[in-house]
């Protein structure tokens, strides 16, 4: 189920999983009802143990909870929702404080990436599905969507989808040029097998139905690329399910960025490339394509009526999609381990210097950096993954890998070959500051262990750092222990 729980002030919750159970007095009274689980239902009640003696109860009376003076918490809560039919909402008069989580996000914005990655889950249900079902299959890997449920609970979106391609039409019709580029990107995508038309009238039974809103966006900074198309699979018809919302996203396969960038800067030649329509050479399974389907706007072929849509799918993995990015990232660790003790360099680089679909890497010298290169471009193309746009800081290299054929990045007259320094400032910020020391000298200890040395002007700091004990505020004992 997919539904929404909404409480004083607005608060809302999201419910996927619901029960029925029996509940009774254990003699006469018997009921069976429905409940819908939720992680938390209030805090202790009541919230301060009560004093009976300072009460005046009623005498003789046997009570439901003998210890209801004592704060527990509530397992179940009964008559506290009505239910809206139509929309799928619930409505419960609880609050929900807002203080705690604003609090966690403000202190998770202040480290900048700068804390323990959290333990990834053994029992990942998008994991599970994709190691079940993953295949090779023609040349290129296929995968399926990992559903949360039924797929029959997905409602198919058409009044959204239909709404905004009429929006985009009407686009089109103004600027007729914009729709000539539209028009050669589906074609493209229609003849290279990444999208195909669906004939069929009557809605399929036995699978999800969804169609995705799209749009097209410039970017003007892109040396290959200035147009894209973009779908919405957030998008949703009022009181139902997006689908994304009935689908594991999956654990971040990707490495700590932080980690990424200043291992990078270690290396005399920086080394970094991306894989082209990374997302696109990833086959979707077909029984998950009619979960993606788009309208196309068809203004040459029906001039009489620009508002009549062909309606086409994805064959391919599609970017917009929450699970696309584990997709893509436990394919390409998937298919990359049947290479490591034949090209155990590569192999590496791959598994732990590619974010998302862009090799960010290097080496020590020209030599190393051809041959893993090269290496790299042969992993991938048996996945039929192209690397691309190869650039580098060192020329000699750049003019060796356009030798050996590899498609080095198109350059700008101004760019500079040379990597800018970096320099931190902490602003007063000791803890910070010691936090993104110990996290930077952790990658420099992969090269080379090296002792460090820490400099500070903060009289303050320094005064904290020389206390032998420090017994005092438990808030200071801490931050400065750590530094």
């Amino acid at each position: 189920m997919n539904s929404t729980i909404v409480g004083l002030n607005g608060a809302c919750i999201s419910v996927r999983k619901r029960i029925s159970a029996e509940i009774s007095n254990g003699s006469s009274f018997k009921r069976k009802l429905n409940f819908l689980i939720v992680p938390k239902i209030t805090g202790c009640v009541p919230t301060q143990p009560l004093d009976l003696t300072k009460i005046k109860l009623p005498p003789n009376i046997t009570y439901a909870d003998a210890e209801f003076n004592i704060p527990k918490r509530i397992d179940i809560l009964l008559g506290g929702s009505i239910q809206n039919e139509p929309s799928n909402y619930y409505f419960c008069n609880f609050i929900q404080d807002q203080v705690d989580r604003n609090l966690t996000k403000f202190w998770d914005l202040e480290a900048i990436g700068i804390k323990a990655e959290s333990s990834c889950d053994p029992d990942d249900q998008a994991m599970q599905h994709f190691k079940s079902s993953v295949r090779f299959n023609s040349g290129r890997y296929e995968v399926g969507f990992p559903w949360k449920g039924h797929t029959q609970e997905l409602n198919d979106n058409f009044s959204v989808a239909e709404k905004r391609v009429k929006s985009l039409t009407r686009r089109f019709i103004r600027d007729p040029t914009l729709y000539i580029q539209y028009s050669e990107i589906l074609k493209e995508y229609e003849s290279q097998g990444i999208i195909e038309r669906v004939l069929e009238t009557e809605k399929p039974t036995d699978r999800a139905v969804f169609y995705l809103p799209h749009q097209v966006v410039f970017r003007q900074e892109s040396l290959t690329t200035k147009m894209r198309i973009v779908f919405d699979a957030s998008s949703h018809e009022d009181g139902q399910p997006s689908l994304n919302d009935c689908i594991w996203s999956g654990e971040n396969l990707n490495p700590n960025i932080f980690h990424l960038i200043i291992s990078f800067r270690l290396n005399t030649i920086a080394i970094t490339a991306d894989i082209e329509r990374a997302f696109l050479q990833i086959s979707l399974r077909d029984e998950d394509r009619d979960a993606v389907r788009f309208f196309v706007s068809d203004i040459r072929s029906n001039q009489t009526d620009p508002y009549k849509f062909q309606v086409y799918r994805f064959k391919r993995v599609m970017f917009g999609v929450n699970v696309s990015p584990f997709l893509l990232s436990a394919t390409i660790k998937h298919h990359i381990e049947n290479y490591r003790e034949q090209y155990p360099a590569a192999t590496e680089m791959l598994d732990t210097c590619l974010y998302v679909d862009d090799v960010i890497s290097g080496a020590d010298d020209i030599s190393q950096a051809l041959k893993v290169s090269k290496d790299a471009e042969t992993i991938m193309k048996n996945a039929s993954m192209k690397l691309r746009k190869w650039n580098s800081n060192d020329q000699t290299l750049m003019r060796t890998w356009e030798r050996e054929g590899l498609e080095t990045h198109p350059r700008h007259p101004d760019d500079s070959s040379k990597i800018p320094s970096s320099k931190i400032g902490t602003d007063g910020r000791a803890l910070l500051a010691a936090r993104l020391a110990k996290e930077v000298k952790k990658i420099l200890d992969q090269k080379c262990s090296n002792r460090a040395f820490f400099w500070t002007d903060s009289q303050v700091t320094l005064h904290w750092i020389k206390v032998q004990a420090i017994d005092g505020n438990p808030v200071l004992r801490t931050g400065f222990g750590e530094i």
